[in-house]
């Protein structure tokens, strides 16, 4: 029993270390306190491209900004993204490397990073043992890849706001992507067959916005729990409508 104790323990504290390496490069602390109840669901319409040369900031922040070049490879590379960089170290800009590895051409001149993407992604193997909030910005790009996704060495993803594994395998399935749940991760594979559904976000705020990009991929799809967003990009919403996407 103390064994196992000690093994869990170890495992949590190697996931923790990235995020540990921020906090000791931030100066100063502060407490928020944040109300997330449960709310209206937001219906996601088809976006066929997002609108071309459209920029607008957002802070340096890689686990959202994976989720919006997410966005911008699966809906036409249309975006132009302001960023700052900043010092602090960011495991999450690993992001930038799994998308050159399927296939996009990833710029960044000047605090502007933009995309060039090919038709199809190559599809392959990523290990997010050190980058547990890039799996809902990684997964979705299985609609694209014409080869499986392989994600894996990310079980520390099932004790996040929720168990994001387990509802990642669960809801992409109901969109027609073929989904196999690994204990540490899950392969996707695109199918021929992809369709609207409702998508349950269980109130996490990485998932309804990886939803939401999804919705605008597909078409039609409604996500719950659109208030999520508030943790930690409030203006998430309002920012897919002025790029183009249709929300009600």
């Amino acid at each position: 029993m103390v064994l196992r104790i000690w093994v869990a323990i170890e495992e949590f504290l190697a996931a923790m270390l990235a995020f540990l390496t921020i906090s000791f490069c931030t100066i100063g602390t502060r407490s928020i306190g944040i109300s997330t109840p449960r709310s209206p669901r937001a219906t996601i319409s088809a976006s066929t491209s997002l609108r071309i040369s459209f920029k607008f900031s957002i802070p340096s922040d890689f686990s959202n900004l994976a989720l919006l070049l997410a966005a911008n490879v699966l809906l036409g590379d249309g975006l132009t993204i302001e960023i700052n960089l900043g010092d602090m170290p960011q495991g999450d800009e690993a992001i930038v490397d799994i998308l050159e590895r399927l296939g996009v051409n990833v710029r960044l001149e000047d605090d502007i990073i933009t995309t060039e993407s090919p038709v199809s992604l190559n599809g392959g193997k990523f290990d997010l043992s050190d980058t547990p909030d890039l799996l809902p910005a990684v997964a979705i790009l299985a609609l694209k890849c014409e080869k499986p996704i392989e994600i894996f060495n990310v079980k520390h993803a099932r004790y996040k706001e929720t168990d994001r594994i387990a509802i990642l395998s669960k809801e992409l399935k109901k969109i027609g992507l073929e989904v196999e749940e690994k204990e540490d991760g899950m392969i996707l594979k695109k199918s021929s067959e992809m369709m609207p559904a409702e998508l349950n976000s269980e109130n996490d705020h990485r998932l309804f916005m990886a939803f939401s990009i999804v919705g605008m991929f597909i078409g039609e799809c409604t996500i719950s729990d659109p208030e999520a967003v508030k943790v930690s990009y409030p203006e998430f919403i309002q920012d897919l409508v002025r790029v183009g996407a249709k929300i009600n």
